[in-house]
């Protein structure tokens, strides 16, 4: 009988060291680890293992004494699996995990972890923060990424408030998960402003989160403001002036538009006998424009000295001072003038017409 035993534990002993069964080494510092609202199993490899190894887990929640196997996680090469939202899975009862690794060959044993509370230990995780800013009033509200199986909790978040570049933050009353944070903003504040929350959750005692990063936001001075309000009204008014403007130019500089200039001399036609000519304040008749019919009245009016000063008087040949008219159109000795006599001219004030 002991001769019996003692072949029958040799040939286990060979059965495992014979060649194509190695031994692996289990996986070491297996653990559940509870981040964000969420829980996972990690371990480590065990040392001396081939590196196309898998990983096998399960659960076990109490006070069941049974094992499920976990199949998102069943030859997983990973390091970690998420014990989150399994089935059947309780979480306001402790539950624990195990591991082992495995090849093609041969496989460790179990490695089992601590049991863990998740309503007691769960790590809560910072609010991710909304901000509306409002004329006076900045509106802040926390979201989260909530695992769907988790069940309900009293989730609370703290806000802080601070100027950057200033070590003094403002904080705000714990506000439950779900409403706004209000938190007015001073008419002459400017610059970067910054807040930043904290998740709390209370169950028996109160836990808190690590608060979230910074979110900051610019604050204009009151002047750039006004500014920034009155140019968009002023834009309109510049624009029409500045467009006028242009018009305005281009319109002076059509030749419908040039101003006229008077004449100093004007050339009504001919040459020799038959042409006259326009002087400022006078009209220059020929002998040949005479003929066509009477003269002019011309009583009482005496005739300006024309050929000073005067060059188209001068070309008419025009000189000297002419005689005064009698109001029966001769002269001071009592010869008329007969229009259209050879050689002779007549002058009448004002302009033709």
């Amino acid at each position: 009988m002991a001769g019996a035993c003692r072949w029958a534990s040799l040939l286990l002993c060979l059965l495992q060291t014979a060649p194509g069964r190695p031994a692996l080494a289990p996986p070491q510092n297996v653990s559940l680890l509870s981040q964000n609202f969420s829980v996972y199993l990690t371990w480590l490899p065990g040392p001396g293992n081939p590196q196309d190894v898998t990983y096998f887990v399960a659960y076990q929640s109490s006070p069941s004494p049974r094992w499920r196997r976990v199949d998102k996680c069943a030859g997983t090469r990973e390091l970690v699996c998420s014990l989150m939202c399994l089935k059947n899975q309780d979480l306001y009862n402790k539950f624990r995990g195990r591991v082992r690794v495995a090849s093609p060959s041969a496989k460790s044993s179990w490695v089992e972890s601590k049991y863990l509370d998740y309503l007691f230990e769960v790590e809560l995780a910072p609010p991710t923060l909304l901000l509306t800013h409002m004329e006076e009033i900045l509106s802040v509200n926390a979201t989260y990424q909530l695992p769907p199986c988790m069940p309900p909790l009293d989730l609370k978040y703290e806000v802080e408030f601070w100027k950057e570049g200033t070590r003094n933050k403002i904080p705000f009353p714990v506000t439950p998960y779900g409403q706004a944070v209000w938190v007015p903003l001073q008419p002459t504040a400017s610059g970067w402003h910054c807040l930043h929350a904290r998740t709390i959750h209370t169950f028996i005692v109160p836990r808190y989160s690590k608060f979230s990063k910074p979110s900051c936001f610019f604050l204009e001075a009151p002047a750039a403001n006004l500014a920034f309000l009155v140019m968009p009204s002023l834009l309109p008014p510049l624009l029409v002036v500045a467009t006028g403007g242009v018009i305005w130019k281009s319109l002076m500089g059509s030749p419908w538009f040039q101003r006229a200039k008077t004449p100093q001399a004007l050339a009504l036609g001919g040459s020799g006998d038959g042409w006259s000519e326009w002087v400022p304040g006078y009209l220059l008749l020929t002998r040949a424009q005479l003929q066509c019919g009477p003269a002019p009245a011309v009583s009482g009016v005496f005739w300006p000295q024309m050929s000073r000063g005067n060059p188209a008087a001068q070309r008419a040949g025009v000189s000297g001072d002419p005689a005064p008219l009698s109001p029966e159109g001769t002269d001071q000795k009592g010869s008329r003038r007969r229009a259209g006599g050879v050689g002779e001219q007549s002058w009448s004030r004002g302009g033709p017409g």
